[in-house]
């Protein structure tokens, strides 16, 4: 794939189970603690078959419950490299609410910084996700595959630099 950007064909024969779990190890390969059960059981990770009854929002988000152990997300994950990204940017808002969940803090002081300030930690790690170095380590990126760097670094400009503005102002008003 010398054209560009596109990662999509990469994750055919992939599932979005597959998806998940890569941007849990992410996080381990961190020194993080692994998902805590309740995030598997408890969140909505994956699209709707067709023809469910049920709706779905299917804008990606995650949760604090309880300002303890209690996390979530809402996603609608397909393999596709949008939802790669996606997911390791929603994992990121989770981590950031393990890591400053602490029972010795008080329950009013568990949050974080400013909502502005999760999505960059987000941001900032779905910009990692995208890297060629980690995407062949992860075994997306075959080694044969060249791509073109112009056109990469357009798709990278376009995924973070217009979003992040956007994002950052938007979510410090919500």
């Amino acid at each position: 794939m010398a054209e560009g950007g596109n990662l999509d064909p990469y994750f055919r024969g992939r599932t979005p189970e597959w998806i998940v779990q890569q941007a849990e190890k992410f996080y381990v390969s961190l020194s993080m603690p692994a998902l805590p059960k309740s995030f598997w059981d408890k969140s909505d990770l994956y699209a709707l078959p067709a023809g469910a009854t049920r709706k779905k929002n299917t804008h990606a988000s995650a949760w604090h419950i309880d300002r303890g152990k209690d996390v979530r997300s809402l996603m609608s994950v397909v393999p596709a490299s949008s939802w790669f990204e996606t997911t390791h940017h929603e994992l990121g808002h989770v981590y950031y609410y393990i890591a400053y969940s602490n029972e010795s803090v008080p329950p009013v002081l568990r949050e974080g910084a400013n909502r502005a300030f999760h999505e960059a930690v987000g941001d900032l790690i779905s910009i990692a996700a995208r890297q060629e170095p980690y995407l062949r380590q992860v075994g997306i990126l075959p080694a044969s595959a060249k791509l073109d760097p112009m056109q990469y670094l357009l798709e990278e400009a376009f995924a973070t630099v217009v979003f992040l503005p956007w994002s950052a102002g938007t979510m410090t008003h919500l």
